[in-house]
């Protein structure tokens, strides 16, 4: 979607170790951790990036399976109860 600005291992290292505080995501003893901390961001930017290209697709008259950017959105939030 294009949210990650930085998709290397150095990016992700680095988040692991904000996020665990372990140099490298083998010697973490809650992976669980990075990975909740991953689905946390990754909710706070998912919702603005798809209804930008939901209200796209519509203005350039696509047609989708959602009836709206919102239901899109909580179709696939990581956070969504279903």
């Amino acid at each position: 979607l294009g949210i990650v600005r930085d998709p290397s291992e150095a990016a992700l290292a680095a988040f692991v170790r904000r996020t665990a505080g372990v140099d490298d995501l083998r010697w973490t003893r809650r992976p669980d951790k990075v990975i909740e901390g991953i689905k946390i961001w990754s909710a706070r930017h998912i919702p603005a990036v798809l209804t930008a290209r939901f209200d796209r697709m519509q203005s350039a008259g696509e047609v989708i399976g959602a009836a709206s950017a919102d239901q899109l959105v909580r179709l696939v939030s990581p956070t969504s109860q279903q």
